[in-house]
């Protein structure tokens, strides 16, 4: 998802929110800005990221591993 918030805001939504684990990538500018959130995954395994993708490897108990990529483009 985009954010538009800076990492620190991030964070504290996934602390409110009981996110297990969460990856970002800063925004730049006024503008931007990623997050991955997730819960009651297995594991979440980073395969690349830029200000414009995230893109990730999923395990999940009783479901076939599968690849996860979120994107945003310019507006």
């Amino acid at each position: 998802m985009e954010t538009l918030v800076d990492r620190e805001r991030v964070n504290t939504v996934q602390r409110r929110l009981r996110f297990e684990g969460i990856h970002t990538v800063s925004r730049d500018g006024k503008g931007g800005g990623l997050a991955l959130p997730w819960k009651r995954a297995k594991q979440v395994e980073i395969l690349s990221s830029t200000p414009n993708f995230i893109n990730a490897a999923v395990s999940i108990q009783g479901v076939q591993k599968f690849r996860l990529t979120g994107f945003s483009g310019y507006p």
